[in-house]
């Protein structure tokens, strides 16, 4: 018996209207489609008419979900998975399903169409020669310091402003654009410097979703990992304590103490 296929379907991240027509016809083929909200999947499928049954498979279910949509693939059953915004597998669920479908042999097939984050950075005016994609980020890695490209975040209303606090005091004030509510009525694109958003809050309308893009480290910035360990073992064996070495260094070449202290883990004991 041959095997279904898994099919990725992104569907609008705002405009109903952003769906293509190979999207459509897929949702409209495909004998399930596992959606992570069937309440927001059922006004794209009322609006093209789109019959199809439709189970769930969010990030609470999908470890025990995953089993059974292999067994329905393998019973040749043609799946659409589909997010409630975008592409599925992009900070939504799927990447996990797409990678054990994918070792266990069975078709997946991806139906391209709209992303916050492209759609955010085409426009944003920031390079665009190369970004690194963060997502929903609790913690900040000191990596992050060195890369010079842009960097984009996903962030919820809520805790949009506290955020580009803690983005100022991690990187600096650098550049930054922070896009509201994508392709909707009040899409909006703020551009700026983070100190000027952290001073006054207000600039910002706290509805909606948001993609926050982080102009990349300038040359200046960009930390040389081995020098800065040969600077600090050089001041540790005359005499200074790592504390005393990583505040010295930040001072001679004004650099962020994060990104030197995480240097300094290295030096042997």
């Amino acid at each position: 018996m041959k095997k279904g296929t898994l099919f990725l379907v992104a569907t609008p991240i705002g405009n109903l209207q952003d769906i293509s027509y190979r999207a459509v016809q897929t949702l409209m083929d495909a004998d399930f489609i596992l959606a992570e909200d069937t309440r927001v999947t059922g006004k794209l499928l009322a609006r093209y008419e789109i019959a199809t049954k439709m189970k769930r498979y969010h990030k609470f279910n999908m470890k025990r979900q995953n089993s059974d949509v292999l067994s329905l693939l393998d019973s040749g059953l043609d799946l659409a998975v589909v997010s409630d915004a975008g592409t599925p597998g992009i900070s939504d669920p799927g990447q996990e399903l797409v990678a054990l479908a994918v070792s266990q042999g069975y078709q997946v097939v991806s139906i391209p169409g709209a992303c916050a984050l492209i759609t955010a950075l085409v426009a944003s005016g920031l390079p665009t020669k190369g970004f690194y994609f963060v997502g929903f980020s609790t913690k900040l890695d000191d990596k992050l310091l060195a890369v010079d490209v842009p960097l984009i975040f996903y962030e919820a209303p809520h805790r949009i402003e506290k955020f580009l606090q803690k983005l100022q005091t991690f990187f600096g004030d650098r550049r930054v654009v922070v896009a509201r509510e994508l392709t909707k009525l009040h899409e909006t694109f703020y551009r700026g410097v983070l100190s000027e958003f952290v001073k006054e809050p207000e600039k910002i309308k706290i509805k909606g979703e948001f993609v926050v893009i982080l102009d990349g480290a300038s040359s200046e910035q960009i930390v040389d990992e081995e020098v800065i360990l040969q600077k600090l073992e050089a001041k540790v064996l005359a005499g200074l304590s790592k504390k005393e070495a990583v505040a010295q260094i930040c001072r001679e070449l004004s650099l962020k103490k994060n990104a030197v202290y995480a240097i300094s883990l290295r030096l042997k004991k």
